[in-house]
C-alpha cells in the first residue's frame, strides 16, 4: 500500500513539473515527497562543481555526514523524471541533484522551483587546468573524445606543455562541437562567480575539503565541515565531524559505485607551470583567482 501511494505521489509530482503551477506548490510537494520517502524532515539541495574539482571529496564527505548519495544530471539533458523516481528506488540514501558549470538552464528552473539549496564546489583553476590535461589524456572531453577521434589524437599528440596551454587558451565551439560549455573555462568561471552571489548557496573550497593530506588543515577542513553540517541542518556532533574529518583524504572512492579517482595536492599547478602558461591564465582567468580569494592580484 506504502509502495502505490509514494508512487502516485511521484506520478502527481511529475505532472505539476510540466505545468505551471507557482514555485511554492512545487517546494511543498517535493517536501512531501521527501518526508514520505525517509519519515523525516530532510533539506532538500543540489551540488554544482567546476568540472575537474575533485569531487569525490565531497562526494564522501556528504555520504559520510547525511548518507547521501549524488544523481548525476549529465550535459543539458532533461532527466528529471528519471531523478525524482530514483527517490522512490533508493530509499535508504537520500539522492540529491548534482551537476557540473556550465548550469543548463532546465536545472536553473527545476532547482528554483523547488527552492534547493545548493552546494558550489570550486577549486583553484590552475589546478583545474592540470587536471583537465590529465582526464583529456586518459577519458577524453566534450569534443576530444570517440565521437571527435582526429581532435583527440591531435591533442595526444601534442607535448605536455602545449596541452596545458591548449586547455588554459580553448574557447569551446558550440557551434561545431554541441552545446556543452565546460571545455571553456572562462565560461565556467562566469558563471560560477553568478552563482557565488546568490541566495541559499555554500561555498566548498576543494582546499578546505582535503585537510592535512591534501596539503590544508585539519581545522579549516572541520570548520568546512560544520558548516555543511548547519546549512543542511544535520544536526552532527563535534564528535562525528572529527570522526568523519579522519576518513577523509586525497585518495578517495566513490563510497556508492567504487570508482576510484586520485586527487593531487594543493598547488600541483606550481610543479608544471611555465612562463607561457602563467600569462596566459592571467589573461584569460587572472581576475577569477582574485575573485574566488586564491591570489589577491596578479603578481604570483
Amino acid at each position: 500500500m506504502k509502495s502505490k501511494f509514494l508512487a502516485f505521489l511521484i506520478a502527481i509530482f511529475l505532472c505539476l513539473i510540466k505545468t505551471s503551477y507557482a514555485n511554492e506548490s512545487h517546494e511543498a510537494l517535493h517536501k512531501k515527497l521527501l518526508h514520505s520517502l525517509y519519515g523525516k524532515e530532510v533539506t532538500p539541495f543540489a551540488v554544482i562543481s567546476i568540472p575537474q574539482s575533485s569531487m569525490p571529496v565531497l562526494m564522501n564527505v556528504l555520504y559520510y555526514m547525511a548518507n547521501a548519495t549524488p544523481y548525476w544530471q549529465p550535459g543539458l539533458e532533461t532527466e528529471f523524471d528519471a531523478y525524482y523516481r530514483s527517490l522512490w528506488k533508493n530509499k535508504n540514501c537520500y539522492s540529491f541533484l548534482c551537476t557540473h558549470f556550465c548550469v543548463s538552464s532546465a536545472f536553473e528552473s527545476l532547482s528554483n522551483n523547488i527552492n534547493l539549496k545548493k552546494i558550489v564546489c570550486i577549486r583553484d583553476l590552475r589546478d583545474v587546468c592540470v587536471s583537465i590535461v590529465y582526464y583529456i589524456q586518459k577519458n577524453g572531453w566534450p569534443g576530444l573524445n570517440n565521437r571527435y577521434p582526429y581532435e583527440w589524437q591531435a591533442f595526444n599528440q601534442l607535448s605536455f606543455d602545449e596541452q596545458l596551454l591548449f586547455v588554459i587558451q580553448y574557447e569551446y565551439d558550440a557551434a561545431k562541437k554541441g552545446t556543452l560549455d565546460q571545455f571553456s573555462l572562462t565560461k565556467v568561471a562566469t558563471q560560477t562567480a553568478q552563482y557565488c552571489n546568490k541566495p541559499n548557496i555554500l561555498v566548498c573550497p576543494y582546499e578546505n575539503l582535503v585537510g592535512e593530506e591534501g596539503g590544508g588543515t585539519q581545522k579549516a577542513q572541520l570548520a568546512t565541515f560544520d558548516r555543511i553540517n548547519q546549512f543542511l541542518n544535520l544536526g552532527l556532533s563535534k564528535e562525528k565531524l572529527l570522526e568523519i574529518s579522519s576518513k577523509i583524504g586525497t585518495k578517495e572512492r566513490y563510497l556508492v559505485d567504487k570508482q576510484e579517482c586520485c586527487s593531487p595536492k594543493i598547488g600541483s599547478w606550481k610543479e608544471v607551470f611555465k612562463e607561457e602558461h602563467k600569462e596566459a591564465f592571467k589573461k584569460k582567468l587572472g581576475w577569477a583567482l582574485i575573485y574566488f580569494g586564491y591570489e589577491k592580484d596578479n603578481n604570483w
